[in-house]
This record gives structure tokens, C-alpha cells and sequence, in this order.
């Protein structure tokens, strides 16, 4: 028993490093806030931060449907980023990982192709995520809201 506690007071300052930095909430991540103002089922969508903007359109949204391909345009103003990916998760029942890598169109401009998860919900909640990963590796996190209702179809 001593030969244990021995072993575990001689280890344990090698790893309490490591615990700390693992519980450390600096991740390098930066949030904006929602906004809820906007239907992406309706209309382009829009967040700004401090003189910068995001914006996204999904198409067909008339409304945006579920298990069937989505076309993605990002637009952004006064930011840069390396690589802008979208990630989109459930809000009201976990879907599974969705995240995509947007394709760079032009200075500002980003298009990829993505699909909503089927779901047994008729009513679904979603966060739209825009990822903006700059050069030193910091993810910026744009979230937009959507709500899909399903209406009985077979898809």
C-alpha cells in the first residue's frame, strides 16, 4: 500500500500540468451572437461584430427541406479567414456530425452543398453554424437558427 501512495505522490505533480490545461476554457474560440431576427427559410441571414459581417443563404428555402441537397453561400466583410467551414447540429434531438468545408469563390465569398439530417421530429430546431478559421488557427463561430416542420411527405 505505501509502494502506491509513494508511486502516486511521486506522479502526481508530473500530471497535474496536464489536468490543468486540459480543464483551461481558453480553446481559442470566438463566439458572436445569435441572430434570431432572421429565417434562413425565408431570406439571406446576417450577423455583425464589431464592423464585421457574415452572411448566409441556403437554397431551395422555400422552405429549406430536410434529406435533400442544400446550396450554402457565405458572404463575409471586413473578415478574413483561412478556411470557413459550416457545421450544422440539432437543437431538440442530436443528429450526428455535419460539417462541411466551404469552397473559397472569391475574396469574401464561400460556396459548398449540404443536406439537414432526416429526422422523426415534425418539428425541428437547428443551429447553422459558420466556422471562420483564421491563419493562427483561432475559429471565429457564427451561429444562425433554423426550424424545419415537416409536413407528413414521404422524402
Amino acid at each position: 500500500m505505501n509502494k502506491i501512495i509513494k508511486n502516486l505522490l511521486l506522479t502526481l505533480p508530473l500530471l497535474l500540468p496536464l489536468l490543468l490545461i486540459s480543464c483551461s476554457d481558453n480553446n481559442n474560440n470566438l463566439a458572436w451572437k445569435m441572430n434570431a431576427q432572421c429565417d434562413l427559410n425565408t431570406e439571406q441571414c446576417s450577423s455583425q461584430h464589431e464592423g464585421q459581417q457574415v452572411s448566409i443563404s441556403l437554397s431551395p428555402n422555400t422552405p429549406v427541406a430536410i434529406a435533400k441537397k442544400l446550396a450554402v453561400e457565405v458572404k463575409l466583410e471586413n473578415i478574413s479567414a483561412q478556411l470557413v467551414k459550416l457545421d450544422i447540429s440539432g437543437i431538440n434531438m442530436y443528429m450526428g456530425y455535419n460539417q462541411v468545408q466551404l469552397e473559397k469563390i472569391s475574396e469574401g465569398l464561400y460556396r459548398g452543398k449540404t443536406m439537414l439530417a432526416f429526422c422523426t421530429e415534425s418539428k425541428m430546431e437547428w443551429k447553422v453554424m459558420v466556422l471562420l478559421i483564421n491563419k493562427d488557427g483561432i475559429t471565429t463561430e457564427v451561429p444562425f437558427s433554423l426550424t424545419t416542420i415537416q409536413d407528413g411527405k414521404t422524402f
